[in-house]
């Protein structure tokens, strides 16, 4: 069994009161290291921490001036806005009145409502037909003056019978007219025009055909 002595004693605390001595003497540079390590990884990131509340709080202040504006603007809207709707309200009233003052009445209609392609096609058959009116009054007036500036010699009896054909296809075409009003596919529209136009120019070639008859039965007479 081993005596433990005085002399062991002090030595095992001197041994671990230099211990002590050393790590109290170290202690203070290991935690500068460690601070100015931590302070370096950290250093960005309140960086970027900072930045980011700076954006945050421009668009805070953006964002609380909208609304400021939003709300002057709701209550000017509010001030001004019910006049401006009852003087809207009022020209729309008075424009109804108009139009259901000058609309004509044409017997009853089956349904108090029309549709959006009933409208178009109604323009669409009064276009077509007052173009196709317009064109051929104009092609008859260039062909009565036509056959009124040429002059037969002793053909009263051809002369008569230019003017009946001529009257008699003025009465059908407008009779023709007046039923194409109602016409609203344009694929009937443009059979019409053709067939009229290939009659009128037959017609004008038998004119331009009887009038050379006619200058030759002169130039022989």
């Amino acid at each position: 069994m081993h005596e433990f002595s005085t002399v062991d004693g002090f030595a095992e605390i001197n041994e671990s009161l230099a211990e002590m001595i050393k790590y109290i003497a170290n202690e203070p540079s290991v935690g500068l290291y460690y601070i100015q390590h931590h302070v370096r990884n950290a250093t960005p990131n309140v960086l970027n921490l900072n930045a980011q509340i700076l954006d945050k709080s421009r668009e805070t202040a953006l964002h609380t001036e909208d609304s400021e504006d939003s709300i002057a603007m709701v209550k000017s809207m509010k001030e001004c806005g019910s006049p401006i709707a009852d003087g809207m309200i009022g020209d729309i009233k008075s424009s109804l009145a108009i139009l259901s003052s000058k609309q004509p009445r044409r017997g009853r209609s089956s349904s108090s409502i029309a549709t959006p392609t009933t409208m178009r096609g109604s323009d669409y058959s009064q276009d077509n037909s007052e173009s196709s009116s317009s064109y051929f009054t104009s092609v008859f007036k260039s062909a009565k003056e036509k056959a009124s500036n040429i002059k037969w010699p002793q053909l009263d009896f051809k002369e008569q019978k230019v003017e009946t054909i001529t009257d008699v296809e003025s009465n059908e075409l407008e009779e023709v007219l007046s039923k194409g009003e109602h016409m609203v596919e344009k694929t009937k529209f443009e059979e019409f025009k053709a067939g009229k136009e290939a009659s009128l120019k037959a017609w004008l070639g038998d004119m331009d055909g009887d009038a050379d008859v006619s200058g030759r039965a002169s130039e022989r007479i």
